[in-house]
């Protein structure tokens, strides 16, 4: 049986996105690993190769990301035809800081591997990660606004029946917990976005942190990331 070149083409933008989630994962746990390690004192050359690793697998996933910010930019062309206003907003405001942010770490991958020799890798790099700030900021805004309807919404259902049937008020922290119960790919997204929102504080000098800490909030988000796209049913959407 023919396979539809469109189905194609979204499953091998599935695996390639899948495979950059994992290699972010090796990443980020390479980076708490020699943190780990040299906290407590291991020799200076086993840590060295925890940090090379993550070095390389960051350089290549840079590599890989070129021209991906015109991708986003398609995709937040499409956001802006969302009926919801807020959710319109964050998204596409998200987008186009993410395509910002990928295009200065496409500059931040040429002065690491000397393309741009005269241009300052931490200047493009904080520039960047700027970007990427604001563009999780606008993520997490989105999540709470969902996250508010949807209990919203259950609250309302929870009053129109005890009225009906002369019960108290409902409970909202009830409300709460069934909402993320039954929306599990909201509570993920948020978890995913908060994890994702330290890297760039830390990055910035604007959160006192250490590397181990880092690396074990990008392992988190990391890893829901990779789950998610395994399964789509907890895939936030509009995304």
């Amino acid at each position: 049986m023919a396979t539809d070149p469109v189905s194609a083409i979204v499953r091998l933008n599935a695996m390639t996105a899948a495979r950059d989630k994992m290699c972010r994962l090796v990443q980020y746990i390479s980076r708490f690993v020699w943190y780990y390690l040299q906290k407590h004192g291991y020799s200076a050359d086993f840590v060295t190769r925890f940090r090379q690793l993550e070095v390389a697998i960051s350089t290549a996933r840079k590599l890989f990301r070129i021209g991906k910010s015109i991708d986003v930019l398609q995709s937040a062309a499409a956001t802006l035809h969302h009926p919801d206003l807020l959710v319109r907003c964050t998204l596409t405001f998200s987008k186009v800081n993410t395509a910002l942010f990928l295009v200065f770490d496409h500059i931040v991958w040429g002065c690491r591997v000397g393309i741009f020799p005269n241009l300052s890798k931490d200047y493009w790099g904080r520039l960047s990660n700027r970007f990427w700030l604001v563009s999780l900021c606008a993520l997490l805004l989105r999540d709470f606004y969902e996250l508010k309807r949807l209990v919203g919404e259950r609250m309302a259902r929870r009053t129109t029946g005890t009225s009906r049937h002369g019960g108290g008020r409902p409970n909202l922290s009830s409300a709460v917990v069934s909402t993320c119960r039954q929306h599990p790919e909201v509570v993920l997204d948020s978890v995913k976005n908060l994890a994702d929102l330290l890297l760039p504080l830390g990055n910035l000098d604007l959160l006192r942190t250490s590397p181990g800490v880092l690396g074990l909030c990008g392992t988190i988000s990391s890893a829901i990331g990779t789950f998610v796209i395994c399964d789509d049913r907890f895939k936030m959407r509009p995304s």
